[in-house]
């Protein structure tokens, strides 16, 4: 059995928050794109609730699917995709508080895949981030 290969990049900022407007940052998926400037949009099959399934359609890259779990309003949201062809998981955690954003994006493979490529998605953490914290600053 291989070991897993990963990476993970976490980025935190606090500040006194709109809790209200941050949870619908998230829980309406059309607000992503203002806050995430590689979305172009987000589809779900159903609510914004655990399990839900959709497409992330990005400006530069392939659709992705993803699925949504430990959701918990004003809380935190994770999501997991699949990239089986090239035997790659995604997990994307979010959590906030009225004093604090965080995000974390862990990407790992069973296989020898080289994951450097995915090395950018630092930078775009703290871009999403940032942003979303001065569209929901009081």
């Amino acid at each position: 059995m291989k070991n897993e290969n990963m990476i993970e990049f976490e980025y935190e900022v606090s500040g006194d928050l709109d809790l209200n407007k941050l949870w619908s940052m998230y829980s309406n998926v059309e607000n992503w794109k203002l806050w995430d400037e590689e979305l172009e949009r987000v589809k779900l099959d159903g609510d914004f609730t655990e399990n839900t399934n959709g497409m992330m359609y990005f400006k530069n890259m392939p659709p992705v699917g993803i699925k949504l779990f430990d959701v918990t309003e004003n809380k935190e949201f994770s999501t997991i995709s699949e990239l089986s062809k090239i035997a790659i998981t995604i997990v994307f955690i979010h959590k906030i508080s009225e004093t604090k954003i965080f995000h974390k994006v862990s990407i790992s493979s069973l296989a020898d895949t080289d994951l450097s490529n995915f090395k950018e998605f630092e930078g775009d953490l703290i871009k999403s981030v940032d942003k979303l914290y001065e569209i929901c600053k009081k």
